[in-house]
């Protein structure tokens, strides 16, 4: 019996010391807002964590915002323009195309028939181009044509035309012994463009150029020829005809009125002509 009473007073006591711990758990998590049951940290110790532990363990770790550094500006350098090259003054001017006593413009008598006719051929407008040969001497120095109409300085020509732009015509004779050995020997003119040094061209009056006509020269009926810096000048009269040599050789005049004479051709070296004519 002693032992059993025993028995059952320690069985008594054991269950009045788990209850008094149950009633302690109890009113600690009431106290703290079942922290307890939101904290899942384990209690070191035995000791229950305070309010303010459970406080600074729940609250959020706060983490500072990156630092944005500007990104690194790269100098702009302007480029330096690369000097400009000046621009190429224009080719020279040709040379006007006067008509002398030795030939047109730069263009020489003696020069090749090719240098002259490519040199022209870049300045006015061909129009004709035609060779001719002269077999017979005539035994005063020129050749005559093969039908007898025409004579020439050399037994081999060419003629070769260009238009002046205003309704004229320059005439250029080439001549040699062969006809692939031509040079330039004579020129002609019937426009009113083109001017000799002097200033005057065809349609040019005597008036306004006194050196073209000398007075008291015959001529045949309306027409006659003079020469002036060894150009041959083909004058015509609008007016009274020319006068004449009687058989003494007096010159029998008048001559006409000043402003009734002008140019009607211009001509110099050697050109193709007709071997009978009036006068």
């Amino acid at each position: 019996m002693n032992i059993r009473r025993t028995r059952l007073l320690l069985a008594a006591a054991a269950l009045a010391l788990t209850a008094s711990a149950c009633s302690s758990t109890s009113s600690t998590s009431a106290g703290t807002g079942d922290s307890t049951a939101a904290d899942s940290t384990p209690v070191t110790g035995g000791s229950t964590p305070t309010s303010a532990e459970v406080s600074t363990t729940l609250a959020p770790t706060t983490t500072a915002a990156p630092t944005t550094l500007p990104p690194a500006t790269t100098p702009v350098t302007t480029p330096t323009p690369a000097p400009t090259a000046a621009p190429a003054p224009p080719p020279p001017a040709p040379a006007p195309l006067v008509l002398r006593g030795t030939g047109v413009g730069s263009f020489e008598f003696g020069m090749s028939a090719a240098d002259v006719v490519a040199g022209l051929d870049a300045r006015l407008s061909p129009v004709t181009d035609e060779a001719a040969e002269y077999p017979t001497p005539d035994g005063y120095g020129r050749f005559i044509s093969a039908d007898g109409g025409s004579s020439f300085t050399a037994p081999f020509g060419r003629v070769a035309c260009w238009s002046d732009g205003a309704g004229g015509e320059l005439c250029l004779s080439f001549g040699g012994p062969a006809a692939g050995a031509l040079s330039f020997v004579g020129w002609s003119y019937g426009g009113h463009t083109l001017l000799t040094a002097g200033g005057y061209t065809g349609g040019s009056r005597w008036s306004d150029f006194p050196e073209i006509f000398s007075p008291g020269t015959a001529g045949c009926f309306n027409y006659t020829i003079s020469s002036v810096a060894g150009i041959n000048l083909g004058l015509q009269s609008t007016g009274e005809p020319f006068g004449t040599y009687d058989g003494s050789g007096t010159f029998v005049g008048p001559d006409p009125a000043p402003a009734d004479v002008s140019v009607l051709s211009l001509d110099a070296g050697q050109t193709p002509g007709a071997t009978e004519g009036d006068c």
